[in-house]
């Protein structure tokens, strides 16, 4: 089983890293290419939910992404 995690600041900014979470997720995982955009753009949503409306961008709360790959599912955990 792989994993994957990051944390980051409630704030719109910290969107960069989760591009790269995803990209490294998408790498890291040997997941097919074209499943590259609906995975960035569903991990993107949930995690801009999560700082807009789950911590309302206050920067002292966290937002957690956890990625795990078993043989036969990826499971992405966005958490506030």
């Amino acid at each position: 089983m792989s994993k994957l995690k990051l944390l980051i600041p409630s704030n719109l900014n910290s969107i960069i890293n989760v591009e790269n979470f995803s990209e490294n997720l998408i790498s890291d995982f040997q997941l097919q290419e074209e499943l590259r955009g609906r995975i960035t753009l569903s991990i993107i949503e949930a995690v801009t939910n999560a700082i807009l409306f789950g911590n309302k961008q206050n920067p002292l709360k966290k937002v957690k992404l956890t990625a795990t790959k078993t043989t036969q599912k990826v499971i992405v955990t966005i958490e506030d």
